[in-house]
């Protein structure tokens, strides 16, 4: 088991190795008052970009008899002190003592401070779940007893702590409230977590996916950051390979005339020849990689592989195009057409329409990774409109995308009806739910444009474009 102190300085080690990059941190801690003391449940701490006085700091944090919330906004400089006063049990806050113990009884505060500790570093671009998923990060985490143990030494049961809450003249929802809308977290306190103290160093910048494109030898970038400071100290690597030659690898330079600021952000845009087929980028600053993304120039391919395999069986797609109309298909057939027809342009497809336990789910998912965006896909012969098919989409949506933070996730509706058959009072309504809107005439371009290499980041766009214009729908539907 990896020591507090150990695990601490490989943290500081790599903070360090950007000491630019962040100046103040923002410390948030939420802990019960047991035998005279407050325990910690959940500590969590930001490292930022900005000075101490331009954080934003929360008003009204709850104080109760047994569970407070505190904020501390303290230089960087910190840093190793706040570290070493939570591995030895205890941090003052707010001029408050906060206790970091895995053993809340123990007699002596060697044996009693977190002995659980970890340093990782989480990836954005990464697939596996992510703790801190705005941006890639530097993080540590101690953690201690289970906070069920600690709540069970509380006088208030639970549900008491949180109604406490609730009812103040500033109210948070509870335990989970405070967990999410003050500390950060993603799921809720959910039983059997444990009190944990985490920190995060976050490389607060990304590749833009759905603007970044491989097209005919042009390398398009696309790059959007919170930190002025991370514009000026970032680059990109790249390995770039073309069939029958050597890889290419180099650095792009950023430089900062090319930095736009874009409210509170600043974009980076820009192009550069790129000779290859596929190139791998990696936005990188001193102490890690920021980002990283993977392009294919598809206009470079001699051929759609997955379009090749299928016409092993179907040579002239003669029976894919006959299941995308209405009057040769049956609804099973139309809708493993339009999975598959995501899938010939590079979608990972997951169809999941005629599965009768999942009587709740859309009828097909398209995952267009690398980019991070998803497309909610419900599929009909007739009405987009029948037995309440926009309703439902949208609340399947709204659940994909809750699951999927960071993510865009677009409804699509698909019909096979022409698109002079489709009704402006069903088109107003998806328009005003955000939905896309596939007709027929759509299909058939999206298969069509199979053929010109265009890229999924172009497909994404034309989906996008399918959301009805409320100022355009008599144009939309051709009337």
């Amino acid at each position: 088991m990896a020591k507090p102190a150990d695990e601490a300085q490989r943290f500081l080690a790599a903070v360090a190795a950007s000491p630019y990059l962040w100046h103040s941190i923002d410390i948030r801690v939420m802990a019960v008052y047991i035998d005279g003391a407050w325990q910690n449940i959940a500590t969590r701490c930001y490292l930022d970009p900005r000075s101490m006085g331009q954080v934003e700091r929360f008003s009204h944090l709850p104080a109760t008899e047994y569970l407070s919330c505190w904020q501390s906004i303290l230089s960087v400089r910190s840093l190793p002190a706040v570290l070493n006063s939570v591995a030895e049990g205890m941090l003052q806050i707010k001029n408050v003592d906060v206790h970091y113990l895995s053993e809340v009884d123990s007699p002596t505060r060697e044996r009693a401070s977190y002995s659980n500790a970890s340093y990782y570093f989480s990836l954005l671009s990464s697939q596996s779940r992510k703790v801190y998923p705005p941006w890639s990060a530097h993080g540590l985490i101690m953690s201690g007893p289970q906070i069920d143990d600690l709540l069970r030494r509380v006088p208030l049961s639970r549900s008491e702590l949180d109604n406490s809450i609730r009812a103040l003249k500033h109210p948070y929802d509870g335990l989970d409230g405070l967990a999410k809308d003050v500390l950060g977290f993603i799921e809720p306190l959910q039983s059997g977590r444990s009190a944990t103290f985490e920190i995060f160093a976050p490389l607060q910048g990304r590749f833009k996916p759905e603007e970044c494109r491989l097209d005919q030898g042009v390398l398009s970038l696309s790059i959007l950051t919170d930190s002025i400071t991370f514009s000026k100290h970032c680059n990109v690597g790249f390995v770039a390979t073309e069939a029958g030659a050597a890889p290419v690898s180099d650095t792009v330079e950023l430089h900062s005339e090319k930095w736009i600021s874009s409210g509170s952000q600043y974009l980076f845009k820009g192009e550069r020849p790129m000779a290859a087929s596929r190139v791998t980028l990696f936005l990188r600053t001193a102490s890690a990689i920021a980002d990283t993304l993977t392009l294919v120039d598809i206009s470079a391919e001699e051929q759609n592989a997955r379009i090749t395999a299928y016409q092993v069986f179907d040579p002239d797609l003669d029976l894919f195009r006959s299941s995308l109309k209405p009057a040769r298909s049956g609804a099973g057939d139309f809708e493993r057409a339009v999975g598959r027809l995501l899938h010939f342009w590079g979608f990972n497809v997951d169809v999941l329409a005629g599965s009768s336990r999942l009587g709740d789910a859309v009828d097909v998912i398209g995952y267009a990774y690398p980019l991070p965006a998803v497309l909610a896909v419900e599929c009909t012969l007739g009405s987009i409109g029948a037995g309440g098919k926009l309703g439902k989409l949208v609340a399947r949506t709204t659940q994909i995308r809750q699951a999927l933070p960071g993510y865009e996730v677009i409804g699509v509706i698909v019909t096979a009806l022409r698109r002079s058959d489709v009704s402006k009072g069903e088109l107003s309504a998806a328009s005003a739910d955000g939905l896309a809107v596939l007709t027929q005439e759509d299909l058939e371009q999206l298969l069509e444009f199979l053929s010109t290499g265009k890229s999924l980041s172009h497909l994404l766009e034309l989906i996008r474009s399918k959301v009805p214009s409320m100022g355009a729908l008599d144009r939309w539907i051709g009337q």
